[in-house]
């Protein structure tokens, strides 16, 4: 019997970092990465799947972000950024999401809690 590889296409984003860190122009003596809108963080995540379910989960994130979409007002041409959740609903966690919010993250984490993803979460922070 002779063994397949398995083939799996992966997947990248990053987040919450600035490439430079300056002075604030505003406050004398104080960097950029001291504001609170800013931050020296660095977060990225990787997530795979089998090659051969590609297409499958393609469609369902399409589903979802229609979804989120329709929940939000957003026109079906624009792109669903995660800074289109805006940060007053983060301000004390998910005890101040509204009902929407929460299950726009609800349905986005049940989306990979299936088995058939691979997902690395990383934090990186000066």
């Amino acid at each position: 019997m002779v063994k397949r590889k398995k083939n799996y296409n992966f997947y990248y984003d990053e987040a919450f970092h600035d490439r430079k860190i300056t002075e604030n122009k505003k406050v004398k003596g104080e960097l950029n990465i001291e504001n609170n809108e800013q931050s020296d963080n660095f977060v990225s995540v990787n997530i795979g799947l089998p090659h051969h379910l590609t297409e499958e989960y393609f469609e369902k994130y399409l589903l979802f972000e229609s979804n989120v979409k329709n929940i939000l007002d957003i026109d079906s041409h624009k792109e669903f950024k995660g800074a289109t959740i805006r940060k007053k609903n983060f301000k004390f966690g998910i005890a101040s999401f509204n009902t929407n919010t929460l299950k726009i993250y609800s349905d986005f984490f049940d989306f990979f809690d299936d088995g058939a993803f691979y997902n690395e979460l990383s934090h990186l922070r000066h």
